[in-house]
């Protein structure tokens, strides 16, 4: 079993697969999935997350030949490819929720396989959605806010054949501007190009590793799965000519 100390009060355990929080104050055990304590995880840890390491920032070409350029925000169709998004500092826990994250456009079914094959994983496996919370409804029933990629809800838009599982749902994450201001424009962008807040969302990191902290694996992991731009926090990198 291991054990993480968060602060004094709250530890988490990990045993036979379970991430478990302990509150020493009370003598409380919550499942890490339990929507009563996520609130107070995110309060926690955010602002204890590692912060990203980048490499050679002074550089305008990289060492991998991706050239350095700022996002333009007016310029959205450069995100209906795959793009690796880098923002502040990384997550803790079982999901991107957008700090690390791969994006790709949500219309295609074979999008869904070319990201498990990125992620070296079955081909069958689901790809999760990120949506402007304020458009939830308009896509899947019943949703107004999840915040947490933990509720499966059922795909009411035909278009986004990429994050429709077999069963016809989909694991939803929703945001606000407050939650991340950067991802939040990057949805309104999308969405004034394909009229569609939502993206596909997996997180960014070598199979069976944790999620990418410096732009050195970050351009490794490009060149390996052809992925031919990336952004880390105002920064867009693409290989010239390929965009």
């Amino acid at each position: 079993m291991s054990k993480y100390n968060i602060n004094e009060n709250i530890i988490f355990t990990v045993s036979k697969g379970r991430f478990v929080a302990w509150n020493l104050q009370t003598g409380h055990q919550y499942d890490f999935f339990d929507r009563r304590f996520l609130d107070r995880f995110y309060e926690l840890t955010t602002s204890r997350l590692l912060p990203y390491h980048p490499a050679a920032e002074d550089d305008t070409l990289t060492e991998a030949g991706f050239l350095e350029t700022s996002v333009n925000s007016s310029r959205p169709d450069g995100y209906t490819q795959k793009i690796c998004w880098v923002q502040g500092k990384c997550e803790i826990g079982p999901r991107a929720l957008g700090n690390r994250s791969i994006f790709a456009a949500p219309f295609l079914k074979t999008t869904t396989a070319k990201l498990n094959q990125i992620k070296n994983r079955e081909h069958y496996r689901p790809i999760a959605p990120i949506c402007l919370e304020e458009d939830a409804a308009l896509h899947f029933e019943e949703c107004t806010s999840s915040k947490f990629m933990l509720t499966f809800y059922t795909v009411t838009d035909p278009r986004l054949k990429a994050i429709t599982h077999v069963d016809g749902t989909a694991r939803v994450q929703t945001i606000t501007y407050r939650d991340s201001p950067a991802t939040y424009e990057l949805l309104k962008n999308f969405k004034e190009a394909t009229d569609v807040g939502v993206l596909c969302n997996t997180s960014l990191n070598f199979s069976g590793s944790g999620f990418i902290n410096n732009r050195t694996d970050l351009e490794r992991f490009c060149i390996k799965h052809n992925i031919m731009t990336f952004v880390i926090n105002d920064t867009m990198y693409i290989k010239p000519g390929d965009r």
